[in-house]
């Protein structure tokens, strides 16, 4: 997946963290607390409020993963060979392939 637009952290309390971007409002979410951190999905055409990934041990751990989704770029450099395989050997077809 990438996408173009920045983002923002925000801790709204403990446990309670938002990620925005600038155009697009709330993208996700990660509740929790020590131990029993989840994440949810709140981009377009993911289906807002859902538990998506649970049982992260930190939000540092929530965080690499959401920032590792959003900062996400397919790069290829000039004369590099482009390999390309076709889409239904993916588990999930869409941009949140990734998912547990």
């Amino acid at each position: 997946m990438s996408e173009a637009a920045g983002f923002t952290v925000t801790k709204r309390n403990i446990g309670h963290w938002d990620i925005t971007q600038y155009e697009k409002g709330r993208v996700s979410r990660i509740r929790g607390g020590p131990g029993s951190y989840w994440i949810s999905d709140e981009r377009e055409g993911k289906g807002q409020n859902s538990r998506l990934l649970d049982d992260f041990n930190t939000v540092e751990a929530c965080m690499s993963y959401i920032c590792d989704q959003l900062m996400h770029e397919v790069v290829v450099a000039e004369g590099q060979e482009v390999r390309t395989i076709e889409s239904w050997n993916l588990r999930n077809n869409d941009s949140f392939s990734g998912q547990r």
